[in-house]
């Protein structure tokens, strides 16, 4: 990209296409409409302090820091310093940086650019794609989609404009941007002056005197509190900032100002004057950048704020001054404050959610559970009338639907706010899915849905936890027979996947049912969606079930999505995972097995339950499989049984009206030795957690089925068996 100069400028004019009127490429009042952002004094002030150090370091170069501080802080794509020559014929570009760094030294007459129309409005304006106006600029790339520019002066006279460019429509300027442009125009100023009257006392002998009166001037200008001393600290200089930062009016000649302050550290406590980092900078020459720190106002007002110390010295290296910048940071430590606040807030909301959804979860479920195990009780008699069997069947559905209603409303919950504690393990898939279709299948044949299996032997291994892959699967497979008519077909695939990517398990659930609704397909996945309201009627339900699947997949890394060519044609779920190799394989044992040798003996078992109806059927139904049952209503009675007889397992509930059954589980353990299942309403993690560590050996949530409260007891106490014997 070869400089644009006044030759490629001036031979522009030939151009096919007229330039457009000046008001078809201004677009400062756009600032006005675009989103506000809060002024940000601290990069502000930053950008300001490494151009005040540049000048007293090379004030030759200050052109060119000032145009890659513009490019920086505005974070735009090219940025720049424009000059006008003495005799005003045109601008020359002394500094650019960013993409149109190559064009330095190059220059325009003053009437064929946007920096003549700045001088003459005597404004700050922004451009959209000016190179509509300035036709000049058209073969310049990249190309200019947004500019703002700046005026400046000296002694009142404009000299040229400071600028920065946007060459992408992803780049959009605001008025936070302008009012830091506007305020590097005014230390431009200041900083060229300075540099000018440097460059003329450096020929007159008294450059030192005028610089130090330009860089004092200068420091005045800087909104930031700005002062300094001499080698011992005292003080020789402070601008107007300073004055309103700390209350007080400074005295020259004084010891740094910091010493006339009560300083205290970030946690409260009392900061020794000498430990402050312009006492450190000026004694040792160490720099401490970062450090926060509180200043009590002589009205008792304290104000945060960061010190940027900097060390003056002589061509030999000696410390001769120091300048610091105190930035106020109070209205940022408040924000900050405020954050925490509304932190501890959600998270004691958070909290006191999960305890209500656990107290809900349990006095739903308490009243469910006798109901529950008296009908899962009179399935299993022989002599049952077919009729009554009929209905018997129809409770007990509907009550493991309330159940299940319960289980998604909590697991939802839990997976949203991340506490959801997974197992993983390497898994047979294909095992899984054969579990959960024995599972399905009454359920199935009561409509005379036919199953179809097609389980690839080669793609059956994964990494995740096995109950809730088992959750999953059994949600799309009961998902499909609840909305497949009578008589319909579901088909069951799995097979393995071998690309350039990560080897896969694809898992396939197609149903012959009525189908998914184009405009509905997209929200298939999310929760409480099932519809029109007429589905919801027909087939019930809330709407919970692919949601928390979908959440599921994504923790196991892998993908689900659904299919369909439209109402009445079906609809497919396909479920990917990462699979593993075979070889990798671990023998998984995910069903409670209970021991052989103890299978057929009665236990003595104690039911702690201040249920009444719950504590009443439980100890017919233990009573009835053959085992010597005793009930208590309160943990005081439970502990009077205990010393009165022996025991092989306690079963237990968690809420009890004098000390609750974690409590009670560590008693007997402790002074008994005995085994015990926790049986609760509550569900939550954090309630299996804290019953392990009780010393239960089995968490059950209410209401349970006879069967696996059954298994459960038999393995506990196989256990304790064990135990005894080693």
């Amino acid at each position: 990209m070869q400089p644009l100069s006044d030759t490629n400028a001036l031979g522009s004019e030939s151009a096919p296409d007229a330039p457009v009127a000046l008001e078809s490429v201004l677009c400062t009042e756009e600032l006005d409409r675009r989103p506000h952002r809060l002024p940000d004094y601290e990069s502000e002030n930053r950008a300001l302090v490494k151009l005040a150090q540049a000048l007293a370091d090379s004030p030759r170069n200050i052109l060119q820091t000032l145009a890659d501080t513009i490019l920086a802080t505005l974070n735009s794509d090219s940025a720049g310093v424009s000059l006008i020559t003495d005799d005003g014929g045109r601008f020359y570009w002394p500094a650019i940086s960013g993409a149109w760094k190559a064009h330095i030294g190059g220059g325009t007459p003053r009437n064929f650019g946007p920096c003549g129309d700045v001088l003459d409005r005597n404004i700050p304006l922004m451009f959209g794609r000016f190179q509509r106006r300035y036709t000049y600029f058209k073969p310049v790339q990249p190309q200019v989609e947004e500019a703002i520019l700046v005026p400046f002066h000296i002694e009142g006279k404009a000299v040229g404009t400071i600028w920065a460019v946007a060459h992408t429509c992803g780049r959009r300027f605001d008025a936070e941007d302008m009012r830091q442009l506007e305020s590097m125009g005014r230390f431009a100023s200041a900083a060229y002056q300075a540099v000018l009257s440097i460059k003329g006392l450096e020929q007159e002998g008294n450059a030192l005197r005028d610089s130090e009166r330009q860089f004092r001037e200068m420091i005045d200008a800087l909104p930031a509190a700005i002062y300094t001393t001499d080698a011992h600290g005292h003080l020789t200089h402070f601008n107007p900032a300073c004055v309103e930062f700390s209350g007080r009016t400074p005295v020259l000649g004084s010891d740094h100002w910091c010493v006339t302050w009560k300083l205290y550290y970030p946690d409260g406590t009392p900061m020794p004057h000498d430990a402050c980092p312009m006492a450190i900078a000026l004694k040792e020459g160490r720099i401490i950048r970062g450090a926060e720190a509180i200043a009590e106002r002589p009205d008792g007002t304290r104000v945060w704020f960061e010190p940027y110390p900097t060390t003056l010295q002589d061509s030999n290296g000696k410390i001769i001054g120091g300048i610091n910048m105190l930035v106020d940071i109070t209205e940022r430590k408040q924000v900050e404050e405020r954050l925490r606040e509304a932190k501890q807030q959600a998270e004691a909301a958070s909290r006191a959610k999960d305890m209500f959804l656990a107290v809900l979860s349990h006095e739903l479920r308490t009243p469910l559970a006798p109901v529950f195990m008296t009908l899962s009780a009179l399935e299993l008699k022989a002599d049952l009338p077919p009729d009554m069997r009929q209905d018997v069947t129809m409770m007990r559905r509907n009550v493991e639907l309330e159940v299940k209603l319960i289980d998604d409303l909590l697991d939802i919950s839990r997976i949203t706010s991340g506490k959801l504690q997974l197992q993983f393990d390497r898994i047979d898939i294909n095992e899984i899915l054969r579990h959960v279709c024995e599972i399905c299948r009454p359920n199935m044949l009561e409509k005379g849905i036919r199953l179809h299996c097609d389980l690839d032997a080669g793609a059956d291994l994964v990494v995740g936890d096995q109950a809730r892959l088992q959750q999953v699967f059994w949600n799309l497979l009961n998902n499909a027979a609840k909305f497949t008519p009578e008589g319909g077909d579901i088909h069951l695939a799995t097979r393995g996947i071998n690309d350039d990517e990560q080897a896969r398990i694809q898992v396939t659930v197609r149903d012959s049912g009525m189908g998914i609704a184009p405009d509905f397909l997209p929200r298939i996945f999310d929760a409480f969606e099932q519809g029109e309201l007429r589905i919801t009627r027909q087939f019930g339900g809330i709407g919970l079930g692919l949601a928390i699947s979908k959440m599921l997949v994504e923790w196991h890394r892998g993908t689900i999505r659904a299919e369909s060519e439209g109402k009445n044609k079906g609809a497919t779920l396909v479920v990917e995972l990462p699979a593993l190799s075979r070889g990798n394989s671990t023998s998984v044992d995910s069903q409670l097995q209970p021991d052989a040798g103890t299978s057929a003996v009665p236990l003595r078992l104690m039911v702690v339950e201040d249920h009444a109806d719950t504590a009443v059927v439980l100890g017919k139904l233990l009573t009835a499989s053959g085992h010597a049952v005793r009930t208590a209503t309160t943990a005081a009675a439970a502990l009077a049984l205990a010393r009165e007889h022996h025991f092989d397992v306690v079963i237990s509930d968690v809420g009890l009206p004098d000390m609750t059954g974690y409590e009670l589980m560590k008693e007997l353990k402790a002074r008994y030795g005995i085994k015990g299942i926790a049986m609760s309403g509550y569900g939550m993690e954090e309630d299996i957690k804290k019953g392990e560590q009780a010393g239960f050996s089995a968490h059950l949530v209410k209401p349970v089925n006879m069967a696996r409260l059954e298994a459960s007891i038999r393995h506990v106490a196989a256990e304790g068996i064990g135990d005894r014997a080693r």
